[in-house]
């Protein structure tokens, strides 16, 4: 009895390690998870333009993740472009640049291996073609005299096909008349269908879209559109740069275009407010840029949006309305 107790406790304290063992290995891929969810992309970019309009200018945009353990920068100098990848603060390049040449190589062996096979193959065939010319001069007599045989089944041929078209004429020239009033009876019945088609095709794209603005006034589908529209707009409000400014000089060879161009910055001006400073130069053709844009995206955060818009009843409505009038459209 005490041995088939001890043998249970025993049993049981190792159920139990495996047990404890497997929760900490799930908790460890939880936290590492949430980690990464709540851990932000980081973002800057920097654009600086201060000679003639498209002369030179240079920028530069730099994402990292989790500090050192992904980053990435990209630099543009006029048309010229260089970038730079690090995983666990050991640059990318170096590694991509000698994987690429192992490879080259090894394509390059594999060439010279194709064009030594070639010659082989090359050289036992002209051997074998030297073999076979004397086959060939001894059956050029019979070759000859098959060929004057298919010659002259060709003239007869020819002559039957001469006789069959000239009946062929003969035959057409009692139709034509007939053949011109049937010809624009076809005409006519053509331009009939094709209106008949065209009538039935624009009563078919009126009513579905008929159909369509029904269900975008339905109101369970409003708001769905509505909920959608909140929570996208919720989420680029997190999103948006923590910094972001712009100064810009800008000229064109006309005033008037100058001028213009001034308004859609005014409106893009009233949306960030003092971010962006444009001051116009009517005088002569210019462009000057200093632009900064800084900032940070969550991945928790997208996840969040999407969850709020997959669990709504309102949304899950919207969808099925609009893919059950896909499927009978």
């Amino acid at each position: 009895m005490e041995t088939l107790l001890t043998v249970l406790v025993t049993a049981l304290s190792v159920i139990l390690k495996i047990l404890l063992i497997l929760l900490i290995i799930i908790g460890v891929i939880i936290l590492l998870l949430f980690i990464l969810l709540i851990s932000p992309f980081r973002y800057k970019i920097k654009f600086e333009k201060n000679d003639e309009l498209m002369d030179d200018y240079h920028g530069s945009a730099v994402v990292s993740y989790l500090a050192f353990i992904v980053w990435a920068k990209v630099t543009v100098i006029n048309s010229a472009v260089d970038y730079k990848i690090k995983l666990f603060g050991i640059p990318v390049q170096g590694l991509v640049k000698r994987l690429m040449n192992k490879s080259d190589k090894n394509d390059k062996d594999d060439e010279d291996d194709y064009y030594d096979d070639s010659d082989s193959d090359s050289t036992s065939n002209i051997t074998g073609s030297a073999n076979d010319t004397n086959a060939d001069n001894a059956d050029s007599d019979d070759i000859a005299e098959a060929l004057q045989q298919d010659i002259k089944a060709c003239q007869d041929s020819s002559d039957n096909k001469k006789d069959k078209k000239k009946k062929s004429k003969e035959k057409k020239s009692k139709k034509d008349g007939k053949g011109i009033f049937q010809t624009i009876k076809e005409i006519f019945s053509s331009i009939k269908r094709l209106f008949k088609r065209l009538k039935d095709d624009t009563e078919n794209v009126i009513e579905k879209i008929r159909r369509i603005k029904g269900e975008f006034k339905r109101d369970v589908n409003k708001r769905g559109f509505k909920y959608i529209k909140k929570v996208i707009g919720k989420t680029l409000k997190k999103l948006k740069p923590r910094k972001f400014n712009c100064d810009i000089v800008y000229g064109f060879d006309d005033p008037a275009l100058t001028g213009e161009v001034l308004g859609g910055f005014a409106i893009a001006g009233s949306i960030h407010k003092d971010r962006i400073k444009v001051r116009p130069d009517f005088t002569r053709k210019v462009f000057e840029a200093d632009v900064f844009i800084k900032g940070k995206i969550r991945l928790m955060t997208l996840v969040i949006a999407a969850i709020k818009l997959v669990t709504n009843k309102d949304v899950k409505s919207l969808y099925g309305n609009f893919k059950k009038l896909k499927e009978e459209l």
